[in-house]
């Protein structure tokens, strides 16, 4: 519960930034770059508490039940192999930049700044919807008609597995 509820605040906080240094550029007016500045200040903080609740999620999951969790990352290993850790790196290396960038792209080069923003919250978008695919399997596992579960899930391809049923819907809802 605390890596999604950090996870969550390190999801909206950016796009509170964004929106308020875009404001503050456009009204020129320093109090919203300030407040965007500041929230991006705790951002920074809490991201390295949210990779060390994820780690130590992971740790308690192989020692409470390995045999279910090594299923469960071999069902979707190119999300938890590949996918997740490039873009959660990537995510960190955009969230850094981005606050150490604040004071070097002022005036003019404010527009890069924003653009950058953007950027971490496209990166923070897609990560959410990587991540939301197993958790949606979970709920909603893969169907078809005529088919054992141990045969369809020996077919299914990684897209059959994320885009179920609910994955769309638990994107939206965790979106909100």
């Amino acid at each position: 519960q605390p890596h999604t509820l950090v996870g969550a605040l390190i999801l909206c906080a950016p796009i509170f930034s964004v929106i308020s240094e875009w404001l503050g550029y456009r009204k020129q007016d320093l109090r919203y770059d300030r407040l965007a500045k500041e929230v991006t200040k705790v951002t920074v903080i809490l991201f390295s508490m949210t990779a060390l609740t994820g780690g130590l999620f992971i740790f308690v999951l192989l020692a409470a039940y390995p045999q279910f969790t090594t299923w469960f990352i071999n069902q979707f290993y190119l999300v938890f192999a590949v996918f997740y850790p490039f873009l959660f790196i990537s995510g960190a290396i955009v969230l850094y930049t981005y606050f150490y960038m604040w004071e070097a792209w002022k005036g003019e080069k404010k527009g890069r700044h924003v653009a950058l923003g953007v950027l971490l919250n496209l990166i923070g978008m897609t990560l959410l919807f990587v991540i939301d695919g197993p958790t949606s399997f979970m709920n909603t596992p893969v169907k078809a008609e005529g088919l054992s579960p141990q045969d369809l899930l020996a077919t299914a391809t990684l897209w059959d597995k994320i885009a179920n049923q609910t994955w769309m819907p638990l994107n939206l809802h965790r979106i909100d």
